[in-house]
């Protein structure tokens, strides 16, 4: 059987992956690169996280385009694609970047 290059970096990447998720190494140089940049204010703001995030977003949406629209799942994409298994539904994502002009409108 003949292996492509190809199929032997993604192997090799995924092993690395893998390697640097279960050793803490990702983490570590995440903090190591990120926390001076953070620490001199050169990082954009965090913004709120969990619920918080959820319940923001559904203010900012309705305020922005009204109140009729789907049901905002309140949890994380893990949850929220572990429930549509669980009840055989789909699970629509929307992603926008309110800095596009292209965005400013929701059909």
């Amino acid at each position: 059987q003949v292996v492509s290059g190809l199929s032997i970096v993604s192997f090799l990447f995924r092993g690395a992956s893998r390697i640097f998720e279960l050793s803490g190494i990702a983490s570590l140089l995440q903090w190591v690169v990120l926390a001076p940049l953070d620490a001199l204010g050169l990082l954009p703001p965090r913004g709120p996280t969990g619920a918080a995030a959820v319940q923001q977003f559904s203010s900012a949406f309705e305020a922005e385009y009204g109140q009729t629209h789907p049901r905002f799942f309140e949890g994380t994409l893990y949850q929220a694609l572990q429930r549509s298994r669980q009840h055989a539904k789909f699970v629509l994502v929307y992603v926008r970047n309110g800095r596009m002009p292209s965005d400013a409108v929701v059909s």
